[in-house]
C-alpha cells in the first residue's frame, strides 16, 4: 500500500556514517511530512528494515 495515496505518512530510513548529513536528511524529509528513522552504517540499517514493515528507504 502507498502511504501517500492511504493518508499515512510515508516513511524514510537515512543512512550515513556523518551525522551531519542525516542530521540534514531528518530535518528536510520531517518537514514535508515523512516520518524519518536514522541508521549510521549498512548493519543498523539492514536490522532497522527487518524490524519496519511500513519501510521507505532513502539512502544517501
Amino acid at each position: 500500500m502507498n502511504p501517500l495515496l492511504s493518508g499515512r505518512s510515508p516513511y524514510a530510513l537515512v543512512t550515513d556514517d556523518d551525522i551531519i548529513i542525516r542530521m540534514f536528511a531528518r530535518e528536510a524529509l520531517e518537514q514535508v511530512g515523512w516520518e524519518v528513522e536514522e541508521a549510521e552504517n549498512g548493519r543498523d540499517a539492514c536490522l532497522a528494515f527487518e524490524n519496519v514493515h511500513r519501510m521507505w528507504c532513502c539512502s544517501t
